[in-house]
This record gives structure tokens, sequence and C-alpha cells, in this order.
């Protein structure tokens, strides 16, 4: 076997005698100790998890920032990770639970939308509705799925049983209602999918889009107006230090989309925008202001 072959080999024994990774993303919180019993519930049920928490301070009931987060994160993980995503206002109603397998992950979340980026991607994905209670825990709350159902699901996924094990094939998922970039010769209308911890505002205008249109259009980073409402930001900047402080700026941020933010302070107290508002990028016009008092 030639040293390429021996590699490979090696890398795959390597990751399949590596303990099973879970990743947690909810808006539970960690005050009140939800997120222990989760991971205490998963461990009886497969003792070698390393467990990796994405945040637990989702804003509450936010399907779209709970969306966009497990969206762009997953990817920086390992083929075969389970992702347990629970952010859910309808806990104790009749939606279903879901177990997703796409693009090498596994994803265990409330069937509301929450997975619509995942199920949006191309490629093969086996969807299911993971309605065996064998594969619960035996005493289900009205008020925490989380512990009685999600997690005992990442448990059993983690070791070794397939998604498609966990219940019944669908093909009726539930989408949030979001609409994509709007991208024309004129302009692109893209929307505030998200606000971090320093209240910058992502959109979801990826680079890639951007510098598709740009070249389509010939502008560069620095040829482009950002409209949010009456406001408008001059060009793209390439880091937040471009600008003085207190003064707005356009970025393309470590999620890879178009962010809004303030030099040193808080785009979102600044605006008063929130999530799913709109923002135009157009090519810049001299007959356009320039706000950023």
């Amino acid at each position: 076997m030639n040293l390429k072959g021996t590699f490979n080999q090696t890398l795959q024994e390597a990751l399949m005698n590596r303990r099973p990774i879970v990743t947690l993303l909810t808006d539970f919180g960690n005050a009140d100790g939800f997120i222990g019993v989760m991971k205490g519930v998963m461990l009886q049920i497969a003792p070698d998890i390393q467990f990796v928490d994405i945040t637990h301070e989702l804003p509450a009931f936010s399907l779209s920032a709970a969306a966009f987060l497990n969206s762009w994160s997953y990817g920086y993980f390992p083929p075969g990770t389970v992702h347990l995503c629970v952010v859910d206002p309808g806990v104790g109603s009749k939606r279903r639970a879901l177990a997703v397998e796409t693009q090498g992950h596994t994803f265990i979340a409330p069937d509301n939308g929450l997975l619509s980026p995942v199920l949006a991607m191309s490629g093969e994905r086996t969807v299911i509705s993971a309605d065996k209670p064998e594969y619960w825990l035996s005493k289900i709350s009205n008020t925490f799925h989380g512990r009685d159902i999600f997690s005992p699901l990442a448990a059993h996924v983690a070791r070794g049983v397939s998604a498609a094990a966990l219940g019944s094939p669908i093909d009726d998922p539930v989408m949030l209602a979001c609409d994509p970039p709007m991208i024309t010769p004129a302009s692109i209308e893209c929307h505030i999918r998200y606000i971090d911890h320093f209240g910058n505002l992502i959109t979801d205008l990826t680079r890639s889009r951007f510098e598709q249109w740009a070249v389509q259009t010939g502008c560069e980073l620095g040829g482009v107006d950002i409209h949010l409402d009456s406001v408008v930001i001059n060009g793209v900047s390439k880091t937040y230090s471009a600008r003085k402080p207190g003064e707005l700026a356009a970025v393309f941020d470590g999620y890879d989309c178009l962010e809004i933010a303030v030099a040193q302070g808080n785009a979102s107290q600044k605006l008063g925008l929130g999530v799913d508002r709109a923002v135009t990028v157009k090519p810049a016009s001299s007959a356009m202001g320039v706000w950023n008092s």
C-alpha cells in the first residue's frame, strides 16, 4: 500500500474509532440546569459522547436565529456529528420531532422550520418523523421535550442508530417563510437574519453572492451604497477599524455574510432594526447622502 493509501486508511480508522460528537444549540440559557440535565440523559445512553455547546443564548423562541446559526456552524464539524437543535415554541403540541441526515451529518430538532436551511441544501437527504417512543424517555413531560425526546434521540444516533430507525420517512417538513436575497442588475435586497452579542446585524447576503453580482455590475467593495430605511452607508469596509468609533460600517464578517455594525458600538441599538428587516445594496450614487452620526 502506498503512503497515500496508508494515510487514508489511518484517517478512516481514526474517524470510525473516535468518540461521537453531539453539538447543542438552544434558547434555554445556562441559569436553570436544563442543559446539564439534557447532557446527563444523553450520557446514560451513550457515555462516551463529546459535547460541544454552540450556544444556549439564542433569543427566546427565535426560529430564524436558530436556523441561521445552525446552518452556519454545522459545516465546521467532521462528518458523523449529531447536531441537537432545540428552539421549541410548540413544545407539548402535536408538532413532530425530526431526524434529518444530509451532508454526512444528522440533525435532531422540532419540526417547526428550524432546519429549513439544512433541508434546502442540495444533495441526498433522509427526513424522518422520529415517532418511535422506544427512542424517547419512558416519561414525557408537556414542557421539556428537549430532555425527554430530543436528547434521547440524539444520543441513540450518537451510539450508532440510524435516523431511519427512529421513525417514519416524511416529505413535508415545515419550512420557514423566509425570502432569499433578491438579486437584480440594479440592486440586491437582503434581510437581517441574526443579531449577535455585539449588536451587529447579520444579513443573509453571502460574500460569494455579492462578489458574483459585483463582477456583473462592475462594482467594487467601496463602490456600493447600503440602504437601511433612510440610512445609507457608503462602501463595504474590510475591517471594523476602517471606520471611526461610533460610525456605521458594513463588512463581510466571520459568518461570511454582509453585516451592519457600529465601530466599537451597537448597531441594533443605534438603528433600532430587528430580524427580518430589509437591507438594500446598490451601486454607489453621488446623489445619495451618507449617515454616520
